[in-house]
């Protein structure tokens, strides 16, 4: 309570918040603090720039002051909002967007015409911002943070605009808002959400060959129960994109961070396949790039809106493992769901000779780490029970062959 915390920038609880879990709990949850360039990725398209086009095509002060009235009433929600960064830097921006409605309205009108029009004691409250977590510190946390978020806001907005809160219409932030009921520990899976304008996000990354493993078999169960239109093979955050768009109404946004395996086979077809059949335009997208944070994956970005959009759609990719090598991108007029470059393989057919061979198309999984023993102690058990010979067998992938100086198997 001594420190000063207007020093302190409240995207730093993201890495409080995975480091407060140990690699085994932050591993089953799924939990990855996601960078403020990766936030950005989503907010730019998802939230930033469909209100700066509206901004800036305003003609009128009346229509300015409408905006305006929109602006202080658009909800976000995070449905697995971790220590809360993307909601944080989503008030953020909805409150530059405030500041850049009132620059226009300076520029463009009189002083007496804007004073008595649009000056008022509005400024964007937390209660418009919505999430779910299943752990509890990171839901305390996210609470924390919007609390922080409304007065670093109107501390900037003081010095952008060179005026004091009184000037402003405005207040000191206080009393701080109760978000109880705006940030629950839930899991998003099984509860009603809000209703919002937009839904953003980094859903937790679990393959579907580990889901067993780490969430349990009577989870599964009543996942699967629960929404048996999703692909069981689909990975873990597919349930959030679908559970995403069927939750937005006309012209609304989303965007997610998801594993890169949404854009392939069964996790495809059960999230951005019927993301796109049910009225979705994906407007930019990631296909695929290595992850900025700690865990070992390469992940796909993806904004749409539920509708029609004209104009060019953004597609990136960031080749390679190195999370700070250069970008490529193209400019097109539909992304498919694939999030493809080259042909468009959402309309691919399955090839006979393939769908009809006994051959093995993908190397050998054990499903679960108990079918794998170090080598020297099944080297052990076949010396003491020769038959275990039949079924044990030396394990190679390919970070043995090509990761150790011998190639061999270590398990």
């Amino acid at each position: 309570a001594t420190e000063n915390w207007s020093k302190i920038n409240p995207v730093i609880f993201g890495t409080l918040f995975q480091q407060s879990m140990d690699k085994e709990e932050r591993h089953a949850l799924g939990a990855h603090f996601t960078s403020e360039a990766d936030i950005q990725r989503i907010l730019g398209p998802t939230i930033i720039k469909p209100w700066m086009d509206r901004i800036d095509a305003a003609p009128r002060l009346q229509d300015l002051v409408e905006l305006r009235k929109q602006l202080m009433e658009f909800r976000v929600l995070d449905p697995a909002c971790g220590s809360g960064n993307f909601l944080y830097l989503a008030y953020r921006e909805l409150a530059r967007l405030d500041l850049r409605i009132l620059a226009r309205m300076e520029e463009n009108f009189s002083a007496k015409a804007v004073a008595k029009k649009a000056l008022t004691t509005s400024i964007i409250s937390p209660k418009k911002f919505y999430g779910f977590d299943v752990d509890s510190f990171g839901v305390e946390l996210t609470k924390v943070t919007l609390m922080l978020a409304k007065k670093l806001a109107l501390d900037e907005a003081m010095a952008t605009l060179g005026r004091d809160e009184l000037e402003l219409g405005f207040y000191d932030g206080l009393p701080l808002d109760n978000l109880d009921d705006n940030i629950q520990q839930e899991d998003a899976l099984f509860v009603e959400w809000p209703e919002v304008e937009a839904i953003i996000g980094n859903p937790p990354f679990q393959s579907k060959n580990k889901m067993q493993e780490e969430m349990g078999v009577p989870y599964l169960h009543k996942l699967r129960a629960r929404h048996p239109e999703v692909p069981g093979h689909a990975d873990y955050c597919v349930y959030w994109l679908r559970l995403a768009h069927d939750h937005l109404k006309d012209g609304q946004r989303a965007g997610l961070v998801g594993t890169n395996t949404i854009r392939q086979n069964y996790s495809r077809e059960g999230g951005l396949d019927h993301i796109v059949s049910e009225g979705g335009t994906i407007i930019e997208a990631v296909s695929s790039m290595p992850w900025s944070g700690d865990a070992n994956v390469h992940v796909s970005i993806v904004n749409w809106v539920k509708g029609e959009q004209a104009g060019k759609k953004r597609l990136y990719i960031q080749e390679g493992h190195d999370p700070t090598a250069g970008w490529r991108h193209e400019d097109r007029d539909v992304i498919s769901s694939a999030l493809s470059y080259g042909f468009d393989v959402t309309k691919a057919s399955p090839i006979r000779a393939n769908a009809e061979s006994n051959a093995c198309s993908q190397g050998q999984t054990h499903g679960h780490k108990s079918f794998l023993l170090p080598a020297d102690q099944a080297r052990s058990m076949i010396e003491s029970q020769p038959k275990a010979a039949d079924v044990l067998f030396p394990f190679l992938i390919a970070n043995d062959l090509i990761g150790r100086k011998d190639g061999l198997p270590s398990r």
